[in-house]
């Protein structure tokens, strides 16, 4: 049995769409980190903008998180 890593999944997810504008809330202390996320969705969208970060405390978890808006088209 294989498991994926985030990042593959990502690529094929990405790679597969015809989507023309890709928008991703993400936590700020995901795996894989908000740089390289970004790094990734250049490989498929010309324009990647980090759009807005807000500090954010999910209800089961103790730590302290920010929520990152990202922008691709």
């Amino acid at each position: 049995m294989t498991i994926s890593s985030p990042s593959k999944n990502l690529r094929y997810l990405w790679r597969s769409s015809s989507i023309h504008f890709l928008v991703i809330s993400y936590r700020s202390d995901g795996i894989p980190s908000v740089e390289e996320l970004i790094s990734l969705l250049k490989k498929y969208k010309m324009d990647v903008n980090e759009i807005k970060r807000k500090n954010y405390k999910y209800v089961l978890s103790t730590n302290h998180s920010e929520e990152v808006l990202l922008v691709g088209k």
